[in-house]
């Protein structure tokens, strides 16, 4: 596994490793259930960045000519230091003695995977280091900062920078780097979240996500000669209970669909919000009437998208 140490006193062994292996990684998250809140961990929430200030960035940027480049930080949850003193169970497959592994456990000291905790300590480590590197917080969005004209946005692990010089990118990069955190340095804005951006002439953009209007049509069944809607719901009908109509057949999973949807929405289809919301609204009592309004919705939009 990397480095195990023993501590005599406590009778553990501490992980030395800063970045776990992908099998540490998995049997973290086995061992999540049982966590207790108030003992275990206390808050969880931890904010990303929003849809809106991603598009209204990359707008900027291209109607001013702005450079922007896209990172990754490296096994993210692990680069941050464990918030309070957590044990677990040797897991399997460890290079540990037989006879240890049932008397003794496994002290953390990297935020792990499977904490439900996990994401809200990584976000208050790289808050911290981007205020000591002359950050300011948006007042608007948690996670959109500032420095120098420079625009940083960051949803869990990817992340975004604007700026007016190239220089002031590299410069927050090696301090980013300098500050300990592990990022890895993508290009230019092209795929972002399953995002596809193109940059076109006359300071224009296109946005699209072929790969969920793909998924969309998967689950509902179409083909490539699937015909297209030319409108996303019938203007004569209006989407109410249905109380008496008959329960949807389950061709598709219903809540699955409307969550692709939504996140199909967010992103880059804004004209889908009403009837994507008005579908949304029977996810706990679904009738024949509402599986038909989601077919139209993705006959008017993904097969087009998914078709070219």
């Amino acid at each position: 596994m990397g480095g195990l140490t023993y501590h005599p006193t406590l009778r553990t062994y501490s992980s030395i490793c800063g970045i776990f292996s992908f099998d540490l990684v998995t049997c973290c998250l086995k061992h999540r259930r049982g966590k207790r809140r108030g003992i275990d961990y206390e808050l969880t929430y931890s904010p990303v960045v929003r849809w809106s200030s991603i598009l209204l960035t990359l707008l900027v940027s291209i109607i001013n000519d702005w450079k922007t480049v896209q990172l990754d930080y490296v096994h993210t949850y692990p680069q941050a230091l464990i918030e309070k003193e957590v044990y677990m169970k040797i897991p399997a497959g460890t290079n540990i003695a037989e006879e240890a592994r049932e008397d003794f456990v496994l002290k953390m000291i990297r935020n792990i995977y499977g904490q439900e905790q996990a994401g809200r300590v990584w976000n208050k480590c790289f808050h911290n280091i981007l205020l000591k590197l002359g950050f300011v917080q948006s007042q608007v969005d948690e996670y959109a900062y500032f420095r120098n004209g420079l625009i940083y946005l960051l949803y869990t692990d990817d992340l975004i920078l604007a700026s007016r010089k190239k220089s002031e990118i590299r410069q927050v990069i090696e301090d980013i780097r300098r500050s300990g955190l592990k990022i890895t340095v993508e290009g230019n804005v092209e795929d972002f979240l399953g995002v596809h951006i193109q940059r076109l002439e006359d300071s224009k953009i296109k946005m699209s996500q072929p790969q969920i209007a793909r998924q969309i049509c998967q689950d509902l069944g179409f083909q490539e000669n699937t015909k297209a809607k030319q409108i996303p719901a019938a203007s004569s009908r209006i989407l109410m209970r249905h109380q008496s109509s008959k329960e949807f057949d389950k061709s598709f999973n219903y809540r699955s669909v409307i969550g692709k949807l939504n996140y199909y929405e967010k992103c880059t289809r804004p004209d889908i919000s009403y009837q994507t919301h008005q579908c949304a609204h029977f996810v706990e009592s679904t009738k024949v009437e509402h599986g038909e309004a989601i077919r139209w919705i993705g006959r008017s939009y993904a097969v087009p998208e998914m078709t070219g």
